[in-house]
């Protein structure tokens, strides 16, 4: 992989449009013409963002969400900007542990709000492109099931979503499938010790075959595993899917480009998709070298992974239409994406058919971010 070196703020954001989009805005929001599709040609802007900490491309826009108050814990806002970089703030997302991912012209966001009676609910909401509440759904808990307070920040996960189902697992490790085109609930079942993984079909995991799943990470007692896969909610082995794996791998699996893969991101690793089954793949990550900056890395929709490789250079490892984590460089504006020696930048990043996007947030800088779109 190569290593070539090289080299603000929401709800006032300001965007400089550097190809197509000849114009220069300045934190106006609403004023240009109407947000809509964005053109047939290409486009490209930049802009600045206070305090992100989430982003998923959209429908030829970007979504991004932003910690609410730098002084305060739990709270986001939820902002859409164009291809033109022009912002509209959305929402403002009170409570803790929230996740989003694109969802047809929109997005949809989970989280968790605990109400005045201190009964903590998991929130499903449903975006559509242009920003407007389409669904809000409430997955109450029992009072008394966990506490409100700092303990409830990570009580929900997003897992992803597939076929109109988000996927999403709650505080009590109870797993959640929530169809957002009729609004029912799918699904219920176990959410598994290792990890879970939306992949091309479905949803799956790695544990061991009739052993309780280990607890000490340090041991190097051999494991035999299978890959499982959810159905009618009971995870089932599959067949010709068994090996035998020591603990470490088992208790730090990935859901990166399109497979589930067990082992250190800058070494070589087994890795399983429902395309190819288990094969070795190269690392993802370079080694530590103390004579480069280290990679920022993020990962965004479909487990794709982006790593900051070098100035103007982000190494993407996404889903191939035959085999997983592929791996291909994409170039982008090396005044935006820059590392250099020392604390490492936040990067936020991701691509989809129609748009590029990200946002990196250098140390010295915060809590303001550099940001870029552009049509892919």
């Amino acid at each position: 992989m190569s290593r070539r070196r090289g080299r603000s703020h929401l709800p006032a954001l300001s965007a400089c449009v550097i190809a197509w989009v000849s114009a220069c805005s300045g934190g106006e929001r609403d004023r240009a013409e109407p947000a809509g599709s964005p053109p047939s040609r290409g486009f490209e802007a930049t802009f600045d963002v206070e305090s992100p900490i989430e982003l998923v491309a959209g429908d030829g826009q970007v979504w991004i969400r932003t910690r609410e108050d730098e002084d305060e814990d739990g709270g986001a806002s939820l902002f859409r900007i164009d291809h033109t970089g022009r912002t509209t703030d959305v929402v403002s997302l009170p409570g803790h542990s929230h996740r989003m991912a694109p969802y047809r012209d929109g997005v949809v966001v989970v989280h968790m709000v605990c109400t005045s009676s201190e009964e903590p609910v998991v929130r499903v909401l449903l975006l559509d492109g242009e920003g407007a509440t389409v669904a809000a759904e409430d997955f109450a808990r029992g009072r008394g099931s966990f506490d409100c307070g700092d303990s409830a920040r990570d009580s929900v996960g997003l897992i992803g979503v597939h076929d109109d189902v988000v996927w999403m697992a709650d505080s009590d490790k109870r797993l959640i499938g929530h169809d957002l085109e009729s609004g029912r609930t799918t699904a219920r079942g176990e959410l598994p010790s290792g990890v879970a993984c939306v992949l091309a079909d479905g949803l799956y995991t790695v544990m061991p075959l009739d052993e309780q799943f280990p607890r000490d990470d340090l041991s190097d007692e051999p494991y035999e595993s299978a890959v499982h896969r959810l159905v009618d909610e009971v995870w089932t082995p599959l067949p010709d899917t068994r090996r035998v794996f020591p603990v470490y791998p088992l208790v730090r699996p990935e859901c990166v480009g399109g497979a589930l893969r067990l082992g250190p991101a800058d070494a070589p690793a087994p890795a399983w998709s429902p395309a190819t089954g288990w094969v070795d793949r190269e690392p993802y990550l370079e080694p530590p070298d103390v004579a480069v900056p280290p990679e920022a890395v993020t990962f965004s929709q479909a487990g794709q992974l982006f790593a900051l490789e070098s100035d103007g250079v982000i190494r993407r490892v996404f889903a191939g239409p035959d085999a997983p984590m592929r791996v291909e460089t994409l170039d982008v504006p090396a005044d935006v994406f820059f590392q250099r020696h020392g604390p490492v930048p936040l990067l936020l990043f991701d691509k989809n058919t129609t748009v590029i996007a990200g946002c990196v947030q250098q140390p010295d800088a915060r809590p303001a971010a550099r940001c870029y779109i552009s049509s892919a």
